[in-house]
C-alpha cells in the first residue's frame, strides 16, 4: 500500500470514531502556541482508545510477544 493509500486509510479511520475533528483542532491551538489542558481526557476516551487499538492490531509487530507475554490479541476490545 502506498503512502497515499495509508494516509487516506488513516483519516478515515480518524473520522470513522470521531476524532479527526480533535486533531485538527488540536493542531491549530498548536499552530497559535495555545496552552493545552485537560489533555488526558482526549487520550483516555473511548474513541481515542478504540483508534489507538485499531491501529496498533494493524501493525505487524502487534503479534510479537510483549515483556508481560501478551500480544495485542490479548487486550481485545470490542470496536
Amino acid at each position: 500500500m502506498d503512502t497515499k493509500a495509508k494516509k487516506r486509510k488513516q483519516l478515515r479511520n480518524n473520522e470513522y470514531y470521531d476524532m479527526q475533528e480533535v486533531f485538527d483542532q488540536l493542531y491549530a491551538n498548536a499552530g497559535n502556541n495555545a496552552k493545552f489542558t485537560h489533555l488526558m481526557q482526549i487520550v483516555m476516551s473511548a474513541e481515542n482508545i478504540k483508534l489507538a487499538y485499531r491501529n496498533i492490531k494493524k501493525n505487524k509487530g502487534s503479534a510479537t510477544k510483549g515483556t508481560d507475554g501478551k500480544t495485542i490479541r490479548d487486550y481485545d476490545v470490542s470496536i
